[in-house]
């Protein structure tokens, strides 16, 4: 612990929260910001653990809440990532599959139909890009419906995206759970912290089962 009882270093669930935070955010916010959203987010976690008073949950979640200049310096680390984007995440095109010669041809009719689908309205979920396109060629035989394969592709690649800045392991576990729902056709509405959120709930359920099975 630090000298304000704080925890020294971020966990992996609050670097994916201020990595989403960053990454959506289109001014550059200052670590006294970035740290009261985490309060907001810690008191929501707090208090669904357990029959607290507010003035308990208020501590407990000031006792987790890094301090700013832990804040900062990972801040700074996002920034600097994102300065540099990826060059998968640039704009896909066929141009491409000179350096991605394992996307298999069978793919492509699928990757071409969502492309046209997302350019021509680039204001939902952007245009497609490289890191999605290698997320169609996998996912193309699981998902039919091409709308339901460019959204489940689009929230993979997104994750992916956000784990890779925030410099955690990406598992896809609760995202290959919802593969069922996008094979059958079905409109399934998720964003970065609804995403994030079920992940925690999903690993959490996930430990309880395997405790389960231990005794």
């Amino acid at each position: 612990m630090n000298g304000k009882g704080r925890p020294e270093k971020l966990t992996d669930e609050l670097k994916l929260r201020i990595s989403t935070l960053l990454k959506d955010h289109k001014k550059r916010m200052k670590a006294p910001a970035i740290q009261n959203t985490l309060r907001a987010y810690l008191q929501e976690v707090v208090r669904k653990e357990g029959n607290w008073t507010d003035k308990q949950i208020s501590a407990e979640a000031e006792y987790r809440l890094p301090g700013i200049s832990s804040i900062q310096q990972y801040a700074k680390t996002v920034y600097a990532e994102l300065e540099k984007p990826s060059p998968l995440d640039k704009h896909w095109h066929l141009g491409v599959l000179k350096d991605n010669p394992f996307i298999p041809a069978d793919a492509i009719p699928y990757i071409l139909k969502i492309q046209k689908i997302q350019n021509s309205k680039p204001e939902l979920l952007g245009k497609l890009t490289i890191r999605q396109a290698i997320w169609v060629s996998r996912l193309y035989t699981t998902v039919k419906n091409i709308r339901s394969l460019g959204k489940i592709s689009y929230y993979y690649s997104l994750g992916e995206q956000i784990h890779v800045l925030s410099g955690t392991t990406f598992d896809t576990s609760f995202y290959d759970d919802k593969l069922i729902e996008f094979s059958k056709g079905r409109d399934v509405k998720l964003n970065p912290f609804f995403i994030m959120k079920n992940i925690k709930n999903y690993r959490q359920a996930k430990s309880d089962r395997e405790k389960d099975g231990e005794k």
